[in-house]
């Protein structure tokens, strides 16, 4: 039988321009996402600053034969620091970004493609854009 999408995956991200056009590419980034018993999720970028991003959390589950949906959460923090009065250095919440996915598995259970709508909401939950992402996977074995 077909694998299902628990497992590990290392996941190239192709952030659109705001057109949302596939193929209109902004720039593109990778990521590790695990998909656990459950329908948990982690996520983590596989290059950034993670003072100024944290990993993700968030959830996935099955909709139809090799088609799952996803959605996670990260906060981000402005990347000036505050100098405390004992010296130490501290970054401030700027927002949280959230991402949901619809992903296509093939049938192998090895890849799969998904698209995203990525919002962003300020410190007090407000919505303040959006965009897309397209997304292609291999399984890490």
């Amino acid at each position: 039988p077909a694998r299902t999408l628990e497992g590990v995956w290392d996941v190239t991200v192709s952030v659109l321009n705001p057109s949302c056009q596939p193929g209109d590419v902004n720039r593109t980034v990778r990521a590790r996402n695990m998909f656990m018993r459950g329908g948990t999720m982690t996520e983590e970028p596989a290059v950034t600053n993670l003072i100024t991003r944290s990993p993700s959390f968030g959830s996935w589950s099955l909709v139809g034969d090799h088609q799952y949906t996803a959605v996670f959460r990260f906060p981000r923090f402005n990347p000036i620091p505050i100098i405390n009065p004992d010296g130490s250095l501290s970054f401030m919440f700027r927002d949280t970004q959230k991402v949901s996915r619809t992903i296509e598995l093939n049938q192998a259970g090895t890849r799969f493609a998904a698209s995203a709508l990525v919002e962003h909401f300020d410190a007090n939950n407000n919505l303040i854009d959006t965009g897309c992402a397209t997304e292609i996977a291999t399984r890490l074995e």
